[in-house]
């Protein structure tokens, strides 16, 4: 079979370029979807759709599998263009209903793609073996490289085990990995910074018992990085834990005309994005 090598598809590649990095299949239905209004959500969600691994395979000892993929906030921030909060926000929204999990640890995320194989299902075996070819052949190319994250498989109702190692069972509470993740790079040991975390979410639940402390603490790291003395220090939970109330002070005194109500006011803020 012959193709139209001479056809340039986009940015200077032929035919065969788009041909030989494959392809993914989206239904006409995505425009009654309930996030197709809301832009940066549909760009990180066929992003996601693309980034997807076609088959299972292996990274650093870990098995990641057909429609995942291995990243991290900042790696998706700087491949789509949108903002590294933008990438939160849309991540949580895409969780909330539905379309993806993902996993983290200190040092890296994994992203799945719910139902990817409802999306990406292969009506022709031929089709099958030629995108697997071709993914073969990309796969190659990045362990060559060294240069590009790996991508991985859908993740089933389960954690696997190899994710479990990375993420000890005694610590793998939700709020406190959705909080760690938040926080990004971070001074101090996973199990320091796991330690202080808990503590300070036990602290919020006392001092903002009408909030929730994920988001109370959520605010208090994204305002408080805006602070001149503050922001440049707020690099682990330790840290939180034991300055948090002068931190919120400061927040506090930086909104004028609203004294004891203004923190409560940054979390509802942070809250409605």
């Amino acid at each position: 079979m012959s193709y139209p090598n001479e056809i340039v598809c986009r940015e200077g590649l032929t035919y065969m370029d788009n041909y030989i990095t494959g392809w993914v299949k989206v239904f006409r239905s995505l425009i009654n979807w309930e996030w197709f209004t809301d832009s940066q959500t549909v760009h990180l969600f066929i992003y996601c759709l693309l980034k997807a691994n076609i088959q299972e395979k292996g990274w650093r000892g870990l098995t990641i599998n057909r429609g995942q993929f291995v990243t991290s906030y900042e790696k998706m921030s700087q491949e789509t263009g949108i903002s590294l909060q933008s990438v939160r926000t849309r991540i949580e929204k895409l969780e909330k209903t539905g379309e993806v999990t993902r996993e983290s640890t200190n040092n890296f995320t994994i992203v799945t793609v719910c139902n990817y194989d409802t999306y990406q299902q292969v009506a022709d075996p031929h089709q099958h073996t030629d995108q697997q070819s071709t993914n073969n052949q990309i796969t190659n190319d990045q362990q060559t490289d060294n240069k590009r994250i790996t991508t991985t498989k859908e993740y089933k109702n389960k954690r696997s085990k190899e994710i479990k190692k990375n993420v000890p069972t005694e610590h793998g509470r939700a709020d406190i990995n959705e909080l760690m993740d938040f926080l990004g790079s971070k001074d101090g040991s996973i199990k320091e910074n796991r330690k202080y975390c808990k503590l300070l979410i036990d602290k919020f639940k006392k001092d903002f018992p009408s909030h929730d402390p994920t988001l109370s603490i959520k605010a208090l790291i994204e305002k408080g990085r805006g602070l001149d003395f503050w922001g440049a220090k707020i690099t682990s939970f330790k840290f939180l834990y034991y300055n948090s109330s002068k931190i919120i002070n400061e927040i506090k005194s930086t909104k004028q005309g609203q004294r004891d109500s203004a923190y409560e006011q940054y979390i509802s803020e942070l809250g409605g994005k």
